[in-house]
């Protein structure tokens, strides 16, 4: 759903219901690691308005967002209800768990019906539409969604997005004793979770998978700045480092031998498939006369970017 500005500020106090399955590792798009450092302010993530571009936007979630007020509508006339949007945050007792819900059916209340809006072209885990059969990572937000609201009833409301068709799913779940008891899990685990990792600062165990490198590579560093590190983690990296690299000779060497064997052709067959090997155009500045030029307008559209990259120096 789209947030407001002091919702995206709040997030950082607390866990939302959107992201719990992030605890279980059951998250499309990040592990409990990678919520870890969020929630700890190591990373600040860039502001939905940082997706928009001159040639469109490519975050999937973002376009979601703007695609909600359409499908809630469609969801009202299914639904003959009227279906309004919270204005606030609801938190859970232990002041960790909150849920900003998409919509709820006749009022934004404690207790109303929640309807939680997708939109998404997969269909690994979800059922027919009318059942109850949602993918894990949905139902443990509808879980957590409700242990914030209170509510028994959840509509949730999914677009499919296909390659030629477009069809709205509607499942309706109730608050029984197996969600009940997730409701519970999640209450108690956002709790200890949040003590532990966030607020004591401790680890997260070793068998958890590590922050993604994207969002690692957003991690504010002190410069110069030396630790120590585990050397199995060193030793794994940099074996792992020269497989890579080995695999990547193995391909060129192989793919080159291939390529000499079309002779002067573009494509060639065998009983296995085809491999083609065609030219291809791009159209780019020309940096170097843009500087040489109008060197002005080449320094007034000039931008410092900043990366990281890995390297491995052995001890001697």
């Amino acid at each position: 759903m789209t947030i407001t500005a002091s919702q995206r500020a709040d997030r950082v106090r607390g866990i939302g219901a959107s992201e719990v399955a992030a605890l279980f590792n059951k998250h499309r798009f990040m592990n409990a690691a990678d919520l870890l450092l969020i929630k700890r302010g190591d990373v600040v993530l860039p502001d939905e308005d940082e997706g928009f571009g001159p040639d469109g936007v490519d975050d999937v979630r973002t376009m979601g967002n703007f695609h909600e007020e359409g499908i809630a509508q469609m969801a009202a006339r299914c639904l003959k209800a009227e279906l309004v949007v919270p204005p606030d945050t609801y938190i859970h007792e232990n002041g960790v768990l909150r849920a900003n819900i998409d919509r709820q059916i006749g009022q934004a209340a404690k207790g109303a019906p929640v309807v939680e809006i997708k939109q998404t072209g997969i269909t690994e885990g979800w059922g027919d539409r009318g059942t109850t059969i949602i993918p894990e990572e949905v139902e443990i937000q509808c879980a957590a969604q409700a242990a914030c609201v209170g509510n028994t009833e959840i509509k949730v409301c999914r677009e499919f997005v296909g390659f030629k068709s477009r069809h709205l799913f509607i499942y309706h779940l109730v608050v029984d004793d197996r969600m009940k008891r997730m409701m519970d899990a999640i209450a108690s685990m956002t709790t200890i979770w949040w003590q532990r990792h966030v607020i004591n600062r401790d680890p997260l165990p070793s068998t958890e998978p590590p922050p993604a490198r994207e969002l690692l590579k957003l991690v504010s560093r002190e410069p110069k700045s030396v630790v120590d590190v585990p050397v199995e983690f060193y030793i794994e990296a940099a074996e792992a480092r020269d497989l890579r690299l080995a695999a990547e000779n193995d391909e060129e060497f192989k793919t080159s031998r291939l390529i000499n064997a079309l002779g002067q052709a573009e494509c060639g067959v065998c009983e296995a498939g085809k491999f083609t090997y065609l030219a291809q155009k791009a159209r780019r500045i020309d940096v170097t006369r843009l500087k040489a030029e109008a060197p002005d307008v080449a320094a007034a559209f000039t931008v410092e970017s900043e990366s990281r990259v890995g390297r491995f120096k052995a001890q001697k």
